[in-house]
């Protein structure tokens, strides 16, 4: 969810719990035949596994497309994600950190663990059932384990005007934050780190057909220890072979020239955001900064990018332009920036262990 720069007032006192709980049903019609949903924990510090027709995402990613299976859930308004009992989830209005359109973002309490609640209410300007139900159906699916995903804990739709989910609370911030607060130096060995991790996200994410969308720097955070984890994915699709997408969606700075253009797109947009955030990563300062931001669509799709310092390392120079290329089939793939970016690290690893 974006930030706001808006100034927010400071509300009063502390929310009561959310909203109703209501128990998950354990058979549902899907994919074809009946299938049963199994929860494989209650506990918060459990694992919870979805699973349809009795099989787990990646069981069922061998004969069907993730796309066909976040259709079907979708479109049958099936629930698989992990209904949380308003008695269970509790936040004060003064604890906010990140507001957007289409909702707000709070540091919570969940049995105990501080949480992030998003709430999604009809009082926001870009209120949509349908961006909240694929985003927690999407945490639902994917792997909960991945390192660089935060740990998605389930949902309340009691209220059809008040939705709410909650996730693993990341101390640290957004890596926008993190980037801009020079108080906090960086080395450039860490700035790889960070790196090699939003590409470890982002290669499983493409590996079973998800594009993400609006990838940039203030949908990562930063964990105490410096790792990195992706979040928001109520704009991400899933990737459709048969055919390429054209809905304009993103944010400016990091969209590339083709969307600009309204020309089809594929998951090569989320290559091109990526070497947007390599050079925030390595600049530390808002990419296209003092440029008026109707005149940065114009000046993407002419092939003009941020400007990359001299003192930048030519390695990670020579990945950076080759993500943002003009033409999306010269972009590399997740899987081959990833291998890039893990040679990187292990070789100034040796070069340190040398000295």
């Amino acid at each position: 969810m974006d930030n706001s720069n808006s100034q927010l007032k400071t509300q009063q006192s502390t929310l009561s719990p959310l909203s109703s709980s209501k128990e998950i049903e354990n058979k549902f019609s899907t994919l074809s035949v009946s299938s049963t949903l199994t929860l494989s924990s209650d506990s918060i510090d459990g694992k919870y596994v979805p699973k349809i027709n009795g099989k787990t995402l990646t069981e069922l990613l061998k004969y069907q497309s993730f796309e066909d299976i976040l259709g079907e859930v979708l479109s049958k308004k099936i629930n698989i994600y992990k209904e949380l009992p308003k008695e269970d989830v509790h936040f004060g209005t003064d604890d906010i950190m990140a507001v957007g359109a289409s909702g707000k973002v709070y540091k919570g309490r969940y049995r105990n663990k501080d949480v992030a609640i998003k709430v999604y209410s009809t009082e926001n300007f870009c209120f949509n059932t349908e961006e909240f139900d694929r985003e927690i159906t999407i945490m639902s699916l994917i792997d909960s384990d991945h390192p660089n995903f935060t740990r998605f804990y389930g949902a309340n739709k009691q209220n059809p005007k008040y939705l709410f989910m909650v996730s693993e609370y990341v101390q640290g911030g957004s890596l926008r934050d993190l980037l801009l607060n020079k108080d906090k130096p960086l080395t450039y060995f860490t700035q790889l780190s960070i790196a090699l991790d939003i590409a470890n996200a982002m290669q499983y994410l493409h590996s079973i057909g998800v594009i993400h969308r609006d990838l940039k720097s203030l949908n990562v955070l930063i964990t105490d220890d410096y790792s990195a984890k992706v979040i928001d994915f109520g704009t991400s699709r899933a990737i459709d072979v048969s055919k390429q997408m054209t809905l304009n969606l993103g944010t400016s700075s990091w969209m590339g020239p083709e969307l600009f253009r309204n020309e089809p797109y594929t998951e090569l947009c989320d290559v091109y955001a990526f070497g947007i955030v390599l050079w925030e990563i390595f600049c530390r300062k808002e990419p296209y900064e003092g440029v008026n931001s109707w005149s940065i669509p114009l000046m993407v799709a002419k092939g003009e990018r941020p400007p990359v310092p001299s003192d930048c390392p030519s390695e990670y120079s020579k990945l950076m332009k080759a993500c943002w290329a003009d033409k999306p089939k010269k972009r590399p793939k997740f899987k081959d920036i990833h291998q890039t970016l893990k040679h990187m690290v292990e070789n100034l690893t040796l070069k340190r262990s040398k000295k």
